[in-house]
This record gives structure tokens, sequence and C-alpha cells, in this order.
């Protein structure tokens, strides 16, 4: 629909067949009750009631909970012995920073790859 309104703003159409489609730039509205009802009406329609503040607090504090009680320690996970690329190893404070760092470059690698760059001519 957005594309529809794009078009018909930037062609050279006049007002009246705008508004004859049920949009109408004069009450700021943008879109009248009738294009609506006539574009929407097989669509699903939901009564939605207003909540209270303590219904949606309760509703936060749900999701909040919900959230808490999906961490994984990765110290509790079963590992096959067999799997073939996993393995479960004390990793030093060392081999932490070195991970980190490789990490870093190759982010940054990709980064760099993916930017637009302007053309140079090749060297001669």
């Amino acid at each position: 629909m957005s594309v529809r309104l794009y078009k018909a703003l930037s062609s050279n159409g006049s007002l009246s067949s705008l508004r004859a489609r049920g949009i109408s730039y004069d009450d700021g509205q943008g879109i009248d009750d009738e294009f609506y009802a006539k574009n929407i009406k097989r669509a699903k329609k939901v009564q939605w009631e207003g909540l209270t503040e303590e219904q949606i607090m309760a509703a936060r504090e749900r999701r909040k909970m919900e959230l808490q009680a999906e961490v994984v320690d990765l110290n509790n996970i079963d590992i096959p012995e067999d799997h073939p690329f996993l393995t479960k190893e004390v990793v030093t404070d060392d081999e932490k920073a070195a991970i980190k760092e490789r990490l870093k470059n190759q982010a940054q690698r990709i980064r760099d790859r993916s930017s637009v760059s302007p053309k140079t001519p090749p060297p001669m």
C-alpha cells in the first residue's frame, strides 16, 4: 500500500483522483475511514482492551523471570565424547585474551571487506 501511495504522490496524478480512491489530505488524516474499511475488510480484527498499569508490570515481571530462567551454564552442558569439534577444556586467561583478539581481528577484516571503498585505477 505504501508503494502505491508513493507512486500516487510522485506521479502527476490529480488530487481529485487521489480523493476518489479514498486518500484525503485536507483533514490531515491521510486515509479516510471508507478507504480503510474497503481495504481491511477481510483482515482478522481483534478487539484490544487497554491494560492497567498493574497488568503491564506483572507481564514485565513474568518476562523478566522467563529470561532469567533461560540462562544456560556452559559448564553443565553434556557433550558427547565422540563429538567432532566440541571439547570441554579449561581455558586460561591468556588463551581467552588470544581468542578475543583473534575474533576481534576477524570481525575487523569482515567489516573492511564489506565496506564500500572508492574505485582506484590499478597501478601501471
